[in-house]
């Protein structure tokens, strides 16, 4: 297991990357992003993927958090991400978003275990709407961006 803040690879290593599950739980993300650009060839393509609470007042997140049941004490998150914030990350740290994709709809019923497969189809759907319509985002748990590496000028 190594450490996503310093990653043991030469520079310019690989041409994708995948950094799914991981910047929440970094001390300084902003690092991990980093070490991913480090990695990465000129013009590399990396996924970028972390739970994000979009919601359009922030000072609701927790009230949000207390009525859907997140327990955050128990997940190790140690940021909080919108995708507004990842993408400023992102593009602070030489990458050019490409495409953004929202989904996890449905995560908060997921624990109505005979409903699962239904929900999951459910959310394939939402995630295709909220391409048309943009308030829907506000409902994701998830955001998935991939992201290119700008090459040096």
């Amino acid at each position: 297991m190594w450490d996503a803040q310093f990653l043991p690879f030469r520079d310019n290593a690989f041409d994708s990357a995948l950094c799914i599950a991981v910047l929440e739980h970094l001390e300084a993300p902003e690092r991990g992003i980093k070490e991913v650009n480090r990695v990465l060839k000129n013009a590399g393509y990396s996924i970028f993927q972390v739970p994000v609470l979009n919601m359009p007042f922030p000072i609701l997140v927790p009230l949000f958090r207390r009525i859907i049941g997140v327990r955050c004490d128990k997940c190790d998150h140690k940021h909080v991400f919108s995708t507004k914030i990842l993408i400023n990350l992102l593009n602070k740290n030489n990458f050019e978003v490409v495409k953004i994709f929202h989904g996890g709809f449905t995560t908060i019923f997921m624990r109505i275990g005979r409903l699962r497969r239904t929900l999951e189809s459910l959310d394939v759907y939402i995630a295709a709407l909220c391409k048309k319509i943009s308030l829907l985002r506000f409902f994701a748990s998830h955001v998935w961006i991939i992201a290119k590496k700008r090459s040096p000028r």
